[in-house]
């Protein structure tokens, strides 16, 4: 956190899009409204048409049907955004929630943003799109989100287009399942049989070396 207000701007923006693993459109297109912090919530139903400052379109839908979603945030998130809109009014912003100017914020600014901080760390760049990749490694990976929550919270239309890019964050739980499975059924055997088998499955179709007939054709081949 600054006493900056751009710089201020630039933590918030950060911040946001790893906690929410929202759209880079759908980021810009935020407003207050869209924000309940008294029950920690984020209604996502807008995306944004950009052309510049003064001119874009706030759009009543996202990329899919399920973009449409409302993100739970943390108690953290919610005072950083708390502060982060007292000192909005205080400069006169009162509109969009990444905003500094009450105008939408261009997508490459946050780009530019991103290089800076990322020399400025010693880290490698991404691009403003891997903060949203970087939410949702972030919960499977750290939190142990199931593939359906993390689905959900990224409004993608179904859990399979999640798999297609996180599949191998997924932990491999195949040898856990199968320790955990020892020990749940009785597998005790009955002392008597409750049925009686007859043809091949009669003990008397067994051979002497214990081995089981098998029928074959005693026709002599011509």
């Amino acid at each position: 956190p600054t006493n900056s207000f751009y710089e201020q701007l630039i933590y918030v923006t950060f911040l946001l899009y790893f906690r929410t693993g929202m759209r880079l459109s759908e980021g810009l297109s935020l407003t207050w409204p869209d924000v309940d912090l008294n029950n920690g919530l984020i209604r996502v139903f807008h995306t944004m048409d950009y052309h510049n400052q003064q001119d874009y379109t706030i759009k009543p839908y996202t990329k899919t049907e399920a973009g449409k979603r409302t993100i739970n945030i943390d108690d953290e998130l919610v005072e950083v955004l708390k502060n982060w809109r007292q000192m909005q009014l205080k400069n006169g912003v009162k509109n969009f929630v990444l905003s500094y100017t009450d105008t939408p914020l261009v997508k490459s600014t946050i780009s530019r943003w991103i290089k800076k901080y990322s020399e400025l760390a010693g880290v490698p760049k991404i691009n403003a799109k891997g903060l949203r990749h970087s939410h949702a490694s972030f919960l499977i990976a750290e939190l142990g989100a199931d593939v359906l929550t993390v689905s959900r919270r990224l409004g993608h239309s179904n859990p399979a287009v999640t798999l297609k890019y996180y599949a191998y964050f997924f932990p491999d739980n195949d040898e856990f399942i199968a320790d955990k499975m020892a020990g749940t059924l009785d597998l005790t055997p009955a002392e008597n049989s409750h049925f009686h088998f007859n043809g091949n499955q009669n003990l008397s179709g067994m051979r002497l070396d214990g081995l089981p007939k098998v029928c074959q054709n005693k026709k002599k081949a011509k």
